[in-house]
């Protein structure tokens, strides 16, 4: 698929692995257990959906 990306994020305490693109869905998840799904739509809206383990 044209425009889906991975993106690795590391810090000193966490990390991060988002996967999807800059228009439609993305979801990332962490080394805490968090499971995020979020969508921006357009203006100033957007949508997100967290769950923790």
């Amino acid at each position: 698929m044209q425009g889906w990306r991975i993106r690795l994020n590391i810090n000193r305490k966490s990390w991060s692995i988002t996967t999807g693109g800059k228009h439609g869905p993305r979801r990332t998840r962490s080394s805490n257990g968090s499971r995020t799904t979020s969508v921006n739509l357009p203006g100033p809206f957007g949508w997100r959906k967290t769950r923790r383990s």
